[in-house]
């Protein structure tokens, strides 16, 4: 809560310390850009460490000015610490829930037994390394339920070890797999399919790119150089796959894709007869789901000559490329996820920067729309195909994250269990409005205050952007927004083009020679925010991640009148450096 802060510190003149500027250029194109602060970019050297921990003193001197930050921190603890249970995968023997008491660092993940309802511990991350950075990437439990393969990541690294845990003896088997990466973990009757690497020396673990991937087959009870391997190709190194074996275990699907594409080319084997890999798409320009299967079909989400998204269905018995069926057509909406469960086709899809659930039948007829508890976020959906019964989470600015049960056959949902608090949440909306940008274009904003809030200009707000890489941002819950709207303040988000909340167009009037825009419409946003009279100018705080960081840089050395405090939050301003980057 930075905002809150520095919002109480009195406003008094500033004495920063000093940054060096150094006489650092580059010529593009024949013009030159200057970058005076590129010697900060080498964050080991020892004048940027001292520069950081002056910078570090200034900020805590600041600070210091405020006579109740053990308060706020005191607050911040109670509302963080609050008991939280996610449903993560169904298998046909019962579910994996994960699960916080309040204040653990990672979450733990348990076994629900569907024959008995009983649980059982599979794996306590915080209790793998005493520093806590070993985290777990993956994980996927044998159709039998015996076992339970994880992959484990130590300090952040991208290279992963896969362990097998006995559920039912409690103990984890001597084998340990190795060199593993970028990997999904697919079980097969008495083993699994993963993605590695060649091993390499330990001082060159971290060191250039690694090439050419492959896929194994792992059988519980043997040794790693045993593995039998499953796929790859020895003329493409760049080449990255990922196996996944479909819920009935008949198919072996592989997504093949270049480590610069953003779609996939898909390859589908035959597990009982094990006949030769069949090809199901030419190339890697689009993006491509198996998404469920039934005796005769696979089913496909894509944005295949569909940018918003499509779901197709592929004949098992006749699968030359391009001889696919169209079972929902592109809409309006983004088509963001499919699940096949209780013989029916459940759509997700984003409106206005909000998910809504359908119910369709096997050959695309609607049949229901779900009634959700409100404007939010869809997560965490999980079914089977033969089981009506599916489960999700739900949440938004005013709403943990909550567990339903969902019956495909009536459409209908019903809470499991709602994280408890110490907040009064019937005191605080959530609304959504359409302010006009500069070029006239419609954009979203949506607005969390107190109920009893009057729109006099004299509350502090905090507004939100981010506007990039086609990434949609949906209405989620953060039990540390709770304190800054308990002390009076407004949270508004604007969904600015650059993201991909109205699917390529909107992502792409917000890139490139038409980045402006996505300036533009944070800016309207803001003066939208004044002219409504939530807040004023002096009272109008503005933050972003990331690309966000970028954004809030930009609008604040456009228009630093419309803005009293700002926050980039690792931006990447320099963008010529940014791009040619390693």
């Amino acid at each position: 809560m930075i905002l809150l802060l520095i919002s109480s510190c009195k406003q008094s003149t500033m004495q920063y310390p000093e940054t060096r500027k150094e006489n650092a250029q580059d010529v593009y194109f024949g013009t030159t850009v200057h970058d005076p602060y590129r010697w900060l970019e080498d964050d080991n050297a020892e004048e940027t460490e001292k520069w950081v921990k002056r910078q570090n003193e200034f900020t805590n001197q600041w600070f210091k000015q405020i006579n109740y930050r053990d308060k706020i921190k005191n607050r911040l603890s109670e509302l963080l610490n609050y008991k939280r249970e996610t449903i993560v995968k169904i298998y046909k023997q019962g579910l994996i829930i994960s699960k916080n008491s309040g204040l653990q660092a990672q979450d733990e993940l348990w076994f629900r037994d569907f024959g008995t309802n009983q649980e059982k511990l599979l794996l306590n991350p915080n209790t793998l390394s005493e520093d806590g950075t070993t985290s777990v990437r993956a994980y996927a439990l044998s159709s039998n339920a015996r076992y339970f393969a994880y992959a484990l990541s130590r300090a952040g690294s991208d290279w992963q070890e896969i362990s097998v845990l006995d559920i039912e003896k409690g103990q984890k088997l001597a084998e340990t797999i190795k060199w593993v990466k970028f990997s999904t973990i697919s079980w097969h009757n008495d083993g699994f399919y993963y993605s590695a690497y060649d091993s390499v020396s330990q001082s060159d673990m971290y060191k250039g790119t690694n090439q050419y991937q492959k896929i194994f087959y792992h059988k519980v009870g043997t040794t790693q150089k045993n593995d039998k391997l499953v796929y790859y190709n020895n003329t493409r190194p760049d080449l990255m796959y990922y196996a996944e074996v479909t819920e009935d275990e008949k198919y072996l699907i592989v997504y093949e894709r270049k480590w610069d594409s953003d779609g996939y080319s898909l390859y589908l084997k035959n597990l009982e007869n094990q006949k030769d890999w069949v090809r199901l798409t030419k190339d890697y320009e689009y993006e491509y789901f198996v998404v469920g299967n039934t005796e005769n079909y696979l089913y496909v989400l894509t944005n295949l000559n569909a940018p918003n998204y499509k779901l197709s269905r592929i004949n098992l018995n006749s699968l030359e490329i391009g001889n696919w069926d169209e079972i929902l057509p592109q809409k309006k909406e983004i088509l963001e996820n499919i699940y096949i469960c209780g013989y029916k086709v459940v759509a997700k899809y984003l409106k206005d920067a909000n998910n809504t659930l359908e119910v369709y039948q096997l050959d695309g007829t609607l049949e229901n729309i779900v009634q959700l508890p409100g404007q939010g976020t869809v997560a965490n959906f999980n079914g089977l195909g033969e089981n009506k019964e599916a489960y999700f989470t739900f949440s938004n600015y005013v709403t943990p994250a909550s567990q339903f049960k969902f019956n495909v056959d009536s459409a209908s949902i019903a809470q499991m269990f709602e994280p408890k608090l110490k907040f009064s949440f019937d005191d605080y909306i959530q609304e959504q409005f359409f302010y006009q940008s500069k070029d006239g274009t419609k954009v979203p904003i949506t607005i969390v205050r107190s109920a009893n809030m009057e729109k006099n200009s004299q509350s502090p707000c905090m507004l939100y952007g981010y506007g990039g890489f086609n990434i949609s941002i949906t209405p989620e819950f953060d039990p540390e927004l709770l304190v800054w709207l308990e002390n009076g303040g407004i949270y508004a988000h604007a969904n600015i083009r650059g993201g991909g909340e109205y699917g390529k167009n909107w992502h792409e009037d917000g890139t490139l020679l038409k980045n402006k825009m996505y300036l533009n419409d944070f800016i309207a946003a803001a003066e939208y925010l004044i002219a409504e009279k939530y807040t004023s100018s002096k009272k109008l705080a503005i933050m972003g991640a990331s690309n966000g960081g970028l954004l809030i840089g930009a609008v604040v050395n456009q228009r630093p009148e419309l803005f009293q405090w700002h926050c980039p939050k690792w931006g990447s301003w320099i963008c010529c450096a940014f791009i040619n980057s390693p």
